[in-house]
Parts: C-alpha cells; sequence; structure tokens
C-alpha cells in the first residue's frame, strides 16, 4: 500500500511540475489544477455557488491521479510486466491519449470555453502523462529494488 502512495504522488507530482515549468516558459495556462479549478468556478448549475477555490481544483486533479495510478498498478499486476521505464512510457502514452480525450470531452460539454491554447494544452498533457507513467515506474522499482 506505501508503495502504492508513494508511486501514486511522485507520479502526480512529476507530472504537475511538468506543467508548471511549461506554463512558466510559454506564460500560457496548461497547469491542470488551475483549469479543473475554472471549470468548477465557472460552471453556473441553478442553486450552486459560485465560489471554487483552487484546492478543489488540486484535490480533483490528485483525485484524477489516483484513478490513473490505479489502472496502471491494475494493468502491472494483471500483465505480471515489471515496472519498466518502456512499460512507463507506453501506459503513460496511453494515459495521455485518455487524458486528452476526457480534457476534450469535459470542454465540449461546459457552457464557457477557457481562453487557452489548447494545442499546447494538449500536447503537454501528453507528454506530462508520459512523465507520469515513467515516474510511477521509476518508483516503483526503486522501491522493490530497496525491498530485497
Amino acid at each position: 500500500m506505501i508503495k502504492f502512495v508513494i508511486a501514486w504522488i511522485g507520479a502526480v507530482g512529476m507530472m504537475t511540475l511538468f506543467s508548471n515549468i511549461i506554463y512558466r516558459i510559454s506564460h500560457r495556462e496548461v497547469r491542470e489544477p488551475i483549469l479543473l479549478a475554472w471549470l468548477l468556478k465557472n460552471y453556473r448549475a441553478p442553486n450552486k455557488p459560485v465560489f471554487v477555490s483552487r484546492a478543489k481544483g488540486w484535490l480533483l486533479h490528485f483525485a484524477i491521479g489516483l484513478v490513473f495510478m490505479s489502472l496502471f498498478m491494475g494493468l502491472w499486476m494483471f500483465l505480471g510486466k515489471d515496472a519498466s521505464m518502456r512499460w512507463g512510457a507506453i501506459i503513460g502514452a496511453i494515459f495521455g491519449l485518455l487524458g486528452i480525450f476526457g480534457w476534450a470531452l469535459l470542454f465540449y460539454l461546459h457552457p464557457q470555453k477557457p481562453k487557452i491554447d489548447f494545442k499546447l494544452f494538449y500536447l503537454q498533457l501528453f507528454l506530462a502523462h508520459i512523465i507520469f507513467g515513467l515516474t510511477a515506474a521509476v518508483v516503483l522499482e526503486l522501491i522493490s529494488f530497496f525491498e530485497k
């Protein structure tokens, strides 16, 4: 269980760090927690408060990361694969495509569209998920190495 938690926090953390670096370099919003908070804040459902803190965006971001990490671990155990860099990159790329689909669906369904560079966002999202998969694989391998 501790192996899972460390890999989850490490993978989501590295992915988020990458998104922050892209934001700092490009000066364009690509940070997932910030965009999630924006989507929540700007969704005006009847009888619902408008204010949504950035903390909710961060919580949602890590919750989604928890789902992806659970899928990663489930696939890893089901297929009996070692958590190699290659495995992490492949799973990360697949998760990147799923992430792009999920975000595109969110943007499509949302009544307001954020003013972002969608091509840059989707490209960094894909790469960030590869970083997620690589980090998860490295952390799991390191923990397994030190358990022996």
